[in-house]
């Protein structure tokens, strides 16, 4: 009998903040603590906010809310019409765990692993997906110092662990994409990866990245000579914490 009580807990604990979030709000905003979400820095929110993110997509669309806390999560991948908005005092923070991060085998045009490795991973990643945006006063945090060793690579950089995730936000042939005014920061690689998108539009958006951290690029535009694209930058600050000695 007690077997049967566990194991009923632990079914019920992945299918309740399923059926839970399939429920559509009224004005169409998806608060994930109300679907279960803990922003105690320590819980891992991974298919709770996946199941909401999936939720709202299939209702067509809304936006899916960060009340203030810190909200820990591997891979998330984005999906059509979906709004990720960001409470001031609200963090997404990423693992630092490789197993809570999704392997994304993909290759380019010339059978090239296009992550320059072979299973790319990421904390926020969409691909061929329409109508997103990342907004709010809030912060998408990489965890970057747990993917860096203490030792120094050069003088300026520090050495990288074997693995680490690509990026901290990645698109791949989407289409009309925001980013407004959030912050991301500590982004354990690149920050912010576009391959092959259309109508780009970046506002208010401050990047703060350690002085030392190995490859923390801001922004990588990859675009398809084919596809015609459009990217708008505007009022966007590059805050790279002491890089470049602006800080």
């Amino acid at each position: 009998m007690k077997r049967f009580l566990l194991l009923m807990c632990i079914v019920l604990s992945f299918i309740v903040p399923y059926i839970l979030a399939t429920e559509i709000p009224q004005d169409r905003v998806w608060f994930v603590t109300d679907f279960g979400a803990v922003g105690d820095g320590e819980t891992l929110n991974t298919k709770v906010l996946q199941s909401v993110i999936d939720a709202c997509s299939n209702a067509g669309g809304g936006t899916v809310r960060f009340a203030p806390g810190t909200f820990l999560s591997g891979t998330l991948f984005l999906k059509d019409n979906v709004t990720l908005s960001l409470d001031t005092g609200a963090v997404l923070l990423g693992s630092k765990n490789k197993e809570d991060y999704i392997p994304i085998p993909r290759t380019n045009i010339r059978e090239q692993p296009a992550f320059h490795f072979i299973d790319g991973s990421f904390l926020l990643y969409a691909e061929n997906v329409k109508n997103v945006t990342i907004e709010g006063r809030g912060t998408i945090n990489g965890n970057g110092n747990s993917f860096w060793h203490d030792e120094m690579l050069s003088r300026h950089v520090r050495k990288p662990k074997e693995w680490r995730p690509r990026a901290l936000i990645c698109f791949v042939l989407s289409q009309n994409i925001a980013l407004r005014d959030v912050t991301l920061s500590d982004s354990p690689t690149y920050t912010f990866w576009s391959i092959a998108c259309e109508d780009i539009n970046i506002h208010g958006v401050r990047i703060i990245n350690p002085q030392k951290g190995p490859n923390t690029d801001d922004l990588i535009w990859i675009v398809a000579a084919a596809l015609p694209y459009r990217i708008a930058l505007l009022k966007a600050v590059m805050m790279l914490l002491e890089s470049c000695g602006f800080l």
